[in-house]
């Protein structure tokens, strides 16, 4: 989809259509915080982008207008694009909340060509949803990727297996998988700024030379470098993690708001723990500073759990030790559970733990009047102080 978030406020908002959009970032004044979630493209023109600071958002576009995510509503347009692609194909593979892998094999004898299919797609979604996506067509995951890039806003485009060599070879090496700015600033040092560059490099050693020097992640770089991705389309990925953060409109010091904020996002993160079935064995906090450094502190628990009162322990137990040590005051925190897995280790003697019936009734009012409706008495003063 195309600037997903800020393309649905300025369908829902004919005031907006044709002006620079800021989902998020502060959006309550100029004097508020926060990190923007998407930038319409009126607004990417004065170089505003997902994940930068609303300050510096404001200073680049002093025109944009930031408006309050609604991720209700983003949410449920998901949905509803996810049904438009299963008319055409039960193999869909939705990578994040505007994104999709479709596998068009089966279905390809109803269409004269990938493109043709990539067009009927772009025809329903703009007729059933009133928004515009990018479409792009390859032989494999990475291509099509690729591909959609390439072709945006509301394009349409192939770059097929037999030409990607080529076509790759002048692109920078940020357009392979994993190839993040670190990465990208690490194999600068070694010379390597494009994908041929860096195809050289590779094909001039052996795997073994190559994980030696860069790691084993190198070799799936070396498929790329010429356009090759076996990587099939699943149905779901398995999630890595659970979070949830947030930036505070001012510094905040005060140790009984950090716990409260925390308290929350451990309410809400194992809440959505619960609802897909999951555990977590590991719970990692996020700090950030005010002069922007962002540090994290982990914790492991005995065993996998989804209980909130468990994982508030552990996330209790590394908030007091952070404390202890920075008392300072910090601009964002967050809380992520991770090592999930579908069921929990067996107790004693062969017994799986009970569920909950706190969590289970609290999960239940929430279900029904929202997720605001209910919440631990240690996590009110969030709202009230924070």
């Amino acid at each position: 989809m195309d600037a997903f978030f800020a393309s649905v406020e300025q369908r829902d908002n004919p005031e907006l259509r044709g002006k620079p959009v800021i989902v998020g970032g502060g959006w309550g004044g100029e004097h508020q915080r926060g990190v923007v979630t998407a930038a319409s493209y009126e607004a990417r023109k004065f170089g505003v982008r997902a994940a930068m600071p609303g300050m510096q958002a404001r200073r680049l576009c002093p025109q944009g207008i930031f408006v309050r995510g609604r991720f209700d509503v983003y949410a449920q347009v998901s949905r509803q694009l996810r049904a438009i692609l299963h008319t055409f194909t039960p193999d869909i593979q939705m990578v994040s909340i505007d994104e999709a892998f479709i596998d068009a094999t089966g279905v390809m004898h109803a269409h004269a060509s990938g493109l043709a299919l990539g067009q009927a797609i772009k025809i329903a979604v703009k007729r059933e949803l009133h928004l515009n996506c990018t479409v792009g067509v390859s032989e494999n995951k990475f291509l099509a990727k690729l591909a959609s890039d390439l072709y945006k806003p509301d394009g349409l485009g192939e770059l097929r297996e037999a030409d990607a060599p080529q076509r790759l070879a002048t692109m920078p090496v940020t357009v392979l998988m994993g190839v993040g700015p670190k990465a990208a600033a690490s194999l600068a040092q070694r010379g390597l700024r494009t994908v041929a560059d860096l195809r050289a490099w590779l094909d001039a050693r052996d795997d073994a030379q190559v994980t030696r020097e860069m790691g084993e992640h190198a070799l799936g770089w070396r498929r790329q470098c010429v356009g090759q991705d076996d990587r099939p389309v699943r149905e779901r990925d398995e999630a890595k993690s659970i979070g949830k953060e947030r930036t505070f409109g001012e510094d905040v010091a005060a140790p009984e708001v950090l716990r409260a904020t925390v308290l929350g996002q451990v309410e809400e993160t194992t809440r959505r723990l619960r609802a897909a079935g999951l555990k977590c064995r590991g719970v990692t906090l996020k700090l950030r500073t005010p002069d922007f450094r962002t540090f994290s502190r982990s914790t492991m628990l005995d065993a996998p759990t989804d209980e909130t009162g468990a994982v508030w322990a552990a996330a209790e137990g590394v908030l007091t030790a952070w404390l202890a040590a920075h008392p300072g005051p910090l601009r964002l925190i967050g809380v992520a559970l991770h090592d999930l897995t579908a069921t929990g280790q067996m107790e004693l003697f062969g017994s799986d733990q009970k569920p909950n019936k706190v969590d289970a009734a609290a999960d239940a009012i929430a279900a029904k009047f929202g997720k605001g409706s209910i919440t631990r008495a240690g996590a009110i003063a969030k709202r009230t102080e924070a």
